[in-house]
């Protein structure tokens, strides 16, 4: 029995399967977070050990034979060492996967398995606990896989239930989060790589401190098992025991040791890239400006040429145009111009010919009166030249009457 208390807590200190590359998975919804999907696996850890032990507890206070409360001991030991070890995988995907495929191998182990008389009449309570288990691992699933009835994954969960089910021990199950791995795909690249170192060390810390709230309890169930045991192995189990609780923090320090050097190694590998990505990135822009700068001083010239040959073409269109115009302008002028000289010619002519039959007419009109008017303004003529004689005559003594009287006045 000490063997199941070594196994649990060597379950987290080895080697972890290669990480997948969840954005990498068609079937997974685009919103779905490793983070998030850990933080879950994680919650459902400590709901599994919760339901696990209860139903134990429950079992066992039933129970009158001493064996079946033993056997409820020994399988809430080996289901909770199950459980860290499907749960609690740094690939939170491949845990959510590992973890629905044990509770579904835990319940064909006690309906159809080896474990199918193992508690008797209360046999129906660990079964109604796996199926509890299952389905809030159900319910995780959908959170993250897209199809609404979780095909693609509920698929792989039952061809590894047929290929790896539990026919012996319960701690001898073979996990098949390699295959899941094969199919999924892993994480490749720098911020995959990167990703993985931290969510590595984050988990190797949430492991440790899950032995350490766990480390209270399995040593009290391991109690109880060595007490149920033959007096004669209880030497040998305390020995075990206390030989795996000695090693632990050897084994978490070699552990811690091996982790940062891993860590070291993978940052140098990681800046090494970024170095040799940014020369690469720096020279392939230095060309790509240089290219595109030459294409766009090409372009430039090509259509500056174009466009002196428009504005040429377009001028010497114009020159014509212009040209045709004064010449046609220039003929309508001199056909106007030659039209109105012609049309003035003839005016003239008429007018000419009009003012001599005038001239004449006038001429022969003032003559006719001229003749008329003569012997009647004879008279007119003598008696006005008589009036003004005498008018002058008056005026002359007037003036020397004036005179005289003048001269007499000064004198």
């Amino acid at each position: 029995m000490a063997a199941l208390f070594g196994l649990a807590l060597a379950s987290c200190t080895t080697t972890a399967p290669p990480v997948t590359a969840m954005r990498n998975v068609a079937w997974l919804r685009p919103e779905a977070k490793p983070r998030a999907l850990g933080a879950r696996m994680s919650e459902f850890f400590a709901r599994y050990i919760a339901v696990i032990e209860g139903a134990a507890d429950a079992i066992a206070a039933e129970a009158s034979d001493p064996a079946a409360r033993r056997a409820a001991l020994a399988w809430k030991v080996e289901c909770v060492a199950l459980g860290q070890s499907a749960a609690l995988r740094p690939d939170p995907l491949a845990a959510l996967f590992d973890a629905w495929t044990l509770c579904r191998q835990l319940r064909v182990e006690l309906t159809d398995g080896p474990g199918r008389e193992r508690f008797g009449a209360a046999q129906s309570r660990a079964v109604a606990a796996i199926d509890r288990l299952e389905g809030l691992a159900v319910d995780i699933a959908r959170t993250v896989v897209a199809s609404p009835d979780l095909s693609p994954m509920q698929a792989m969960v039952d061809e590894a239930v047929v290929r790896y089910p539990i026919d012996g021990p319960l701690l001898s199950r073979q996990s098949p989060v390699i295959d899941f791995a094969d199919r999924v795909g892993e994480a490749g690249g720098l911020a995959e790589l990167a990703a993985s170192m931290d969510k590595r060390a984050a988990d190797v810390a949430q492991q440790l401190r899950v032995v350490g709230s766990l480390a209270p309890r399995q040593a009290r169930w391991q109690a109880e098992l060595l007490v149920a045991e033959p007096l004669a192995a209880l030497v040998e189990t305390t020995g075990r025991v206390a030989s795996a609780l000695e090693t632990l923090p050897d084994r978490v320090r070699d552990e811690r040791r091996a982790l940062t050097t891993w860590m070291r190694g993978e940052r140098e590998a990681i800046l090494e890239a970024v170095d040799a990505q940014r020369l690469a990135l720096v020279r392939a822009l230095g060309d790509i400006v240089a290219a595109e700068r030459t294409r766009v001083l090409e372009a430039v010239a090509a259509e500056r040429t174009a466009i002196l040959a428009a504005v040429k073409g377009e001028r010497e269109t114009i020159l014509a145009a212009v040209a045709a115009e004064r010449a046609a302008l220039v003929d309508a002028i001199d056909a106007q111009r030659v039209a109105t000289l012609e049309t003035l010619a003839g005016e003239r002519a008429i007018v000419v010919d009009a003012a001599c039959r005038e001239r004449r007419a006038t001429t022969e009109a003032v003559r006719d009166v001229v003749e008329d008017a003569f012997p009647r303004t004879r008279g007119l003529i003598d008696h006005f030249v008589l009036r003004i004689g005498l008018l002058g005559a008056i005026a002359f003594v007037a003036v020397t009457v004036l005179v005289i009287v003048l001269r007499r006045r000064a004198s």
